[in-house]
């Protein structure tokens, strides 16, 4: 115990010494920083003007009134109040004015009867220890000393301030295994520091996992590590991690301990959010990360410049390369799946990914809302993105529960360094931790069982993956009209075929469509093959239908509306059968026929598409849009 105290202080002053080598000798006492309060802001509240702002969002509820959930300084949340919109505090803040900035590597004074920092020494339990008095680091250690059948450490590099940056695989034979040589699925908790229940349940899923190492019920854990290869970062931000339990006004820290402007003190404007810094879709735009370093999601000063980030993706890259990834979060009750980086933006292999984690009703992990990433706001520089696009691998965001209920433990609200449980501040509870861990063992099990097979991976909802998935619509303005389906890979050549008004059967090859100009291309498991039905004119009813190994699709129908020899196309979305800007119904469009004016007297042909005479609906690409350049 005590060379482990030693080596502690080591490290902290290793790490620490980097940091104040450009300030003046205690520099770092000088300098204040704001307490990180937890607020739902709420009422005149537009979401993509905060996240361009650089809150990290959730969707919240206080006292009846929804809004969203942020972290921000008291300064901040006094600034945001105002022109319609209210600011009130989530839980009790423990602190509201500007404090000394503590050392990054301080051993905590405030202890939990639960949660753990990664290295520092832990202060005693207020109640009673259910976690053992010790760093988590050491937890981790233990348990891989007393596997040693399933378990193997690695350290794939440093942090920022000098700890090794650990992951663990467990398969079995895991010594003398070859890595690589089997199928594997990679867990990763705790990039943003804050979020403690991550930290804690990565930690559970590999305890289950050893513990039932022998099992061939339930799970089958047995089967699965005797084929498959499960591997665990248990704190991809160990830095960050440490400084949420150095004092109550970092308890909220979401980012690393990048120290932006070299004045030897981690403040407010330092840090780097680490699930910003990966490369694919780096800056691509200011609502999906920051460039402002003050902000909660500042991307960093280039691609994987944090050495957090890159040397666990050149791990990634060179080592693990894995089928599947679960990234660990809080909070929001969320399973996203790319693409994070624009709304509304389905990948290739979305069947496949949405399949396996369920729908609104069936949830691969009970409570949690399944869905595309960009679901309330975009990212980028997201590592489910990078991981997908770089990798070719299934990555998944879990976002667990917030905190809530009674304040117990560490988050007793008698004690005045304490957060009281809601949002980021999950409760010091054993019972609510292992709950919430627990529930998400299926979903992730499932990944590290279907890792040699994810195209027919195997679900504990007896979810499967479709074959086919054809792109529907139900107006075409054109002949030939090209037609989609996304179809699994591994069914080979996909025929298209159609009708035109009942008559006979024609066919046609498909090819494979590479993607346009932004996203679409190609999938990992999937791919687009298009095909154009021909022969039909305005009036006609078109029925659509694909084939291919074993599958087929059941028929759409479209009509076909207009030639498409036309060079222009009128969009016209007056709403005047809505209530935007009318309060009642109105005849017709009022402004149309000026530009169908315009046209004709240029000698230039058209065609209109009228979103209210057409029931509101939108074009769709490609039975509308894609005939007009």
């Amino acid at each position: 115990m005590h060379m482990r105290r030693y080596a502690r202080a080591a490290l902290a002053a290793a790490g620490l010494a980097a940091l104040v080598a450009a300030s003046p000798a205690g520099a770092a006492g000088h300098k204040k920083i704001e307490p990180l309060n937890q607020y739902v802001v709420s009422g005149k509240v537009n979401p993509e003007d905060l996240a361009r702002k650089g809150f990290d969002l959730t969707e919240a509820q206080v006292k009846g009134k929804r809004g969203f959930a942020i972290v921000a300084t008291p300064s901040q949340a006094a600034n945001l109040a105002g022109k319609g919109v209210t600011v009130r505090p989530l839980g009790r803040q423990p602190r509201t004015a500007a404090v000394a900035a503590p050392s990054p590597l301080t051993d905590p004074t405030h202890g939990y009867d639960v949660f753990r920092p990664w290295s520092l020494k832990p202060a005693p339990c207020p109640d009673t220890c259910v976690t053992p008095l010790e760093p988590l680091k050491d937890i981790y250690a233990d348990l891989a000393q007393r596997n040693p059948d399933v378990v193997k450490k690695y350290v794939y590099g440093k942090s920022l301030l000098g700890q090794d940056l650990v992951a663990y695989k467990v398969t079995k034979g895991a010594a003398t295994e070859r890595t690589g040589s089997r199928p594997a699925t990679l867990f990763e908790s705790t990039q943003h520091a804050r979020e403690w229940i991550a930290a804690e349940t990565e930690r559970r899923l590999f305890e289950y996992v050893l513990e039932n190492k022998n099992e061939k019920g339930g799970f089958n854990v047995r089967q699965i590590l005797r084929t498959k290869e499960l591997w665990f970062v248990p704190i991809v931000n160990p830095d960050g991690y440490d400084y949420t339990f150095t004092a109550p006004a970092t308890r909220l820290w979401r980012k690393n301990l990048r120290d932006n402007n070299d004045d030897g003190a981690i403040t407010n404007v330092d840090g780097v959010d680490t699930n910003r810094n990966w490369p694919t879709k780096w800056n691509y735009d200011l609502e999906g990360a920051s460039n402002d370093p003050t902000s909660e999601t500042f991307h960093g000063s280039g691609p994987a410049s944090e050495p957090e980030v890159k040397s666990l993706r050149g791990f990634i890259r060179n080592t693990i390369r894995p089928a599947f990834m679960i990234d660990y979060h809080s909070f929001a009750q969320l399973i996203l799946y790319p693409e994070g980086w624009q709304v509304e933006t389905p990948s290739t292999d979305t069947p496949l990914m949405a399949s396996l984690a369920g729908d609104d009703d069936n949830p691969a992990v009970p409570g949690f809302d399944p869905d595309v990433s960009a679901e309330l706001y975009t990212t980028n520089g997201d590592v489910t993105d990078d991981l997908y696009g770089a990798f070719d691998t299934l990555a998944y965001t879990v976002e667990l529960d917030g905190g809530s209920g009674p304040a117990v433990g560490g988050t007793d609200g008698s004690d005045p360094n304490a957060y009281t449980p809601g949002g980021f501040v999950f409760q010091d509870s054993e019972s609510a931790i292992a709950a919430e861990a627990k529930k998400n063992f299926a979903f992730a099990l499932d990944m590290g069982r279907s890792a040699g097979d994810p195209a027919n991976f195997s679900s504990h909802l007896g979810n499967t993956a479709p074959d086919l998935v054809p792109t529907t619509f139900p107006i075409s303005y054109g002949d030939p009209q090209t037609v989609e389906v996304n179809a699994k890979r591994e069914l080979g050549p996909v025929t298209l075929h159609w009708r035109v008004n009942g008559g006979r059967e024609h066919r046609a090859p498909t090819t494979e469509f590479r993607g346009g100009s932004r996203y679409g291309g190609p999938g990992v498991y999937y791919h687009v093959m298009r095909g154009d039905v021909t022969g039909t004119f305005p009036g006609d009813k078109v029925e659509v239908w694909f084939t291919a190994r074993r599958a087929s699709t059941e028929p759409f129908t479209y009509d076909a509306k207009n030639e498409s020899n036309k060079k222009v196309l009128i969009l016209s979305a007056e709403d005047y059968t809505g209530l935007s800007p009318n309060t009642a119904n109105v005849p017709g469009p009022a402004y149309l026929d000026y530009y169908k004016n315009a046209l004709d007297d240029a000698g230039i042909g058209y065609d209109v598409y009228d979103v209210d005479a057409l029931g509101r609906t939108a074009p769709t690409n490609l039975g509308v849009l894609s005939h007009y350049r």
